[in-house]
């Protein structure tokens, strides 16, 4: 038996000399197990409760360290979106004063982008039609061409109306920034729609009648006038005074249209008489050849036609 050890007394000499067998158990101090082959004798087994602890302290690290990480990866999403949200530009079309650059230009309206928006504005105050829209027309959009180059950087003052949601129209005064100059919400010099109606290549709205006998252009300038918003009289009135201006000097588109009107006049007091006007008392009379080339009637009965007595087209 493994650990225990007999001990006998002298050797039997028979039954009757028997003598009791004393048994001493000894513990071995330490239990000898076999060792594999080609195992390190000295190498010991770890202990699992150590191994499963150094197991739970990694798997808490780790998250601690994945959790932090989300944490402020939220954190500095958020403030991504924070700052986009605090720096990004407002919407134009709720600006009485915007800023932009040129993308297209025609006679009614100027495309601008501003921003990541792109809308259009129309010209304020400007008109190529009416008495003079023969002339207005084809100057009017070649000349805010030359004037307001694409890619140009322009400040835009709108104008208020009422009846849009922001309080404000299509319509708009558009100033050019100054060559090596950037754009402001500060309006700088005189806006290009002073400028194209002092060159006399467009007209006013409301247009200025000038016709004979129509009223006064004083009169028809404080009507005007009485429709327009105080803060705004200051550029309406600029208007006028360049359109005056360039309609007495004769000055570009209007020009031509003056002198078109002029032959016309010239025409009618031609045929109508000083009053300008058919079926009057003034209207030169119509004399016609007779037949016979005889125009006092002879040879014919020639003289003034009955059909074109009185009639402004003989």
């Amino acid at each position: 038996m493994d650990g225990v050890k007999m001990q006998r007394g002298a050797p039997k000499s028979g039954w009757g000399n028997h003598k009791p067998v004393r048994l001493v158990f000894e513990r071995t101090t330490q239990q000898q197990r076999p060792t594999p082959t080609g195992g390190n004798t000295d190498k010991k087994k770890p202990d699992r409760t150590l191994v499963v602890l150094c197991w739970m302290i990694g798997v808490i690290v780790l998250g601690c360290g994945l959790l932090g990480a989300l944490v402020d990866s939220d954190s500095n999403d958020a403030g991504t979106l924070q700052a986009t949200t605090t720096t990004s530009p407002p919407d134009p079309r709720t600006l009485p004063v915007f800023v932009g650059s040129v993308v297209a230009v025609s006679r009614t309206d100027i495309t601008l982008q501003s921003g990541t928006r792109q809308l259009k504005v129309k010209w304020a105050r400007l008109n190529h039609g009416g008495l003079c829209g023969r002339e207005l027309y084809p100057a009017v959009e070649a000349s805010l061409q030359a004037m307001v180059p694409i890619g140009a950087l322009v400040t835009v003052v709108r104008e208020p109306a009422g009846s849009t949601p922001a309080g404000l129209s299509e319509y708009g005064y558009i100033h050019v920034a100054e060559p090596g100059t950037q754009a402001t919400m500060q309006p700088v010099g005189v806006s290009i729609n002073e400028q194209i109606v002092a060159q006399g290549n467009s007209s006013i709205q409301p247009e200025i009648d000038r016709r004979d006998g129509a009223v006064p252009v004083a009169a028809q300038v404080e009507a005007a006038r009485a429709e327009i918003p105080a803060e705004y009289l200051a550029a309406f009135d600029a208007l006028v005074s360049a359109n005056n201006a360039a309609w007495d000097g004769r000055l570009g588109a209007l020009a031509l249209c003056r002198d078109r009107l002029d032959r016309e006049k010239a025409d009618r007091i031609r045929w109508w008489g000083l009053d300008e006007k058919p079926g009057t008392d003034d209207d030169p009379s119509r004399h016609v050849p007779s037949i016979s080339g005889d125009s006092s009637g002879n040879g014919g009965g020639g003289g003034e036609s009955r059909f074109c007595r009185k009639r402004w087209w003989c």
